[in-house]
């Protein structure tokens, strides 16, 4: 791919680890995944969406990790149920009535319980897929000729306005937060316990971790030799950062504003810049304090010392394999892994018996905002430090 003289969205897969001819933004979260189109066998679709994923990244309607979860959610959940009734035109049924007739019967399928799992898909997912269908469908017919002519397939031009509209909205559903995911602020009681076992995951694997905690004897833990992860997740609890902001932070992050050696403990010495790849035309900075300035400096001396003599890695938290100069940041899986191994080990929970899960990072960011307004901190600037265009969001994440 990298040496082909082909333009880059004419290979079935599109990967910007190899392809620097993919756009994308200086910082991708999720730039380690990779869009496969071979995965869809429809020869229609498959170029359909070929050409409306290649428009929305050149002209950035949609970032990569919009482009590959489409690519994978039509790939995965639409083109099975398009080979399985061997429809070959892209519009699938010429009548009004048998459009969405079809469309409907896919709505059942969709509902219809997995082979691979014997369960239905959750209402979330299908709600998610719906919306996926739709937005293919509603690219193509407002591009349709310019489709039809890129791709190759005359059906593309075709669709008329019964493609705008594949389900009534009766039978469309906005897709409801998972239950799962808590968003209240961690006590400070329960935020200590889980410091204190971050030393079960700074320990290495050779070793055990001894953890003593106020109203217990002393735990020993095999170590889990994952020390950046849990600089990783001190960090966000530290500054209230999303997991992907502090993931792909450059190495040199931090652009100091006092002389380290002469500062108190809780002066605000250095600003630090992020990555912001959430919302746009903010400022991607913020103030932090000693503690934050000493864990990213030992992580600055960690980093250095994996990547090969006399080079200075790109990022500040590194792909722990291939990556001897430190040019790819640790993957989002990669941490996510090594947190839920700790939350297996340790099997921390609060004062309610409820578990303290460490993989539920974005729990710290509820955290640090509730602490700042606790304390008084005037709401705008909490705005401004979390990054937010309005109050209104900031406030969803104070729980006075």
């Amino acid at each position: 791919m990298r040496c082909s003289a082909r333009p880059w969205w004419e290979h079935d897969r599109w990967d910007l680890r190899v392809d620097d001819r993919i756009p994308r933004r200086p910082h991708e979260p999720q730039g380690h995944l990779p869009i496969n189109l071979s995965l869809i066998q429809t020869g229609w679709l498959r170029e359909g969406i070929r050409h409306w994923l290649r428009f929305a990244l050149t002209d950035q309607t949609y970032r990569w990790t919009t482009a590959a979860t489409r690519c994978r959610n039509l790939a995965t959940y639409y083109d099975p149920w398009v080979l399985a009734h061997g429809f070959d035109h892209p519009g699938i049924d010429t009548d009004p009535a048998g459009t969405r007739a079809a469309f409907n019967d896919y709505l059942g399928w969709l509902q219809a319980p997995r082979q691979n799992s014997r369960k239905p898909l959750a209402e979330n997912q299908i709600a998610t897929i719906r919306s996926h269908v739709q937005a293919l469908y509603t690219w193509a017919h407002d591009n349709a000729d310019l489709l039809a002519a890129s791709s190759g397939e005359p059906g593309w031009g075709q669709l008329s306005e019964r493609h705008l509209l594949l389900w009534p909205p009766a039978r469309r559903r906005r897709a409801a937060p998972p239950t799962t995911t808590r968003s209240d602020p961690i006590a400070p009681s329960d935020l200590g316990k889980m410091i204190s076992h971050l030393e079960v995951l700074m320990t290495p694997t050779t070793e055990q971790a001894s953890i003593t905690t106020p109203g217990a004897g002393p735990c020993r833990y095999p170590g889990l030799g994952d020390a950046q992860a849990a600089r990783a997740w001190l960090l966000q609890a530290m500054t209230g950062r999303r997991v992907s902001e502090i993931l792909m932070l450059d190495f040199d992050c931090l652009t100091p504003l006092l002389p380290y050696e002469d500062a108190a403990e809780d002066a605000l010495v250095a600003r630090l810049r992020y990555q912001q790849t959430k919302v746009d035309g903010v400022d991607p900075t913020i103030l932090v304090d000693l503690p934050a300035v000493r864990l990213i400096q030992e992580q600055q001396a960690w980093a250095s010392a994996r990547c090969d003599p006399g080079v200075q890695p790109a990022h500040l938290f590194l792909a722990p394999r291939h990556n001897h100069r430190g040019l790819r940041p640790r993957p989002y899986p990669s941490h996510q892994a090594a947190l839920r191994r700790l939350d297996d080990l340790v099997a921390l929970t609060d004062a309610g018996g409820n578990p303290l899960r460490y993989g539920q990072t974005h729990r710290l960011r509820h955290t640090r905002a509730t602490d700042l307004l606790n304390a008084g901190v005037p709401i705008h600037v909490v705005q401004r430090y979390l990054g937010h265009r309005s109050p209104e969001m900031t406030m969803q994440y104070a729980q006075m």
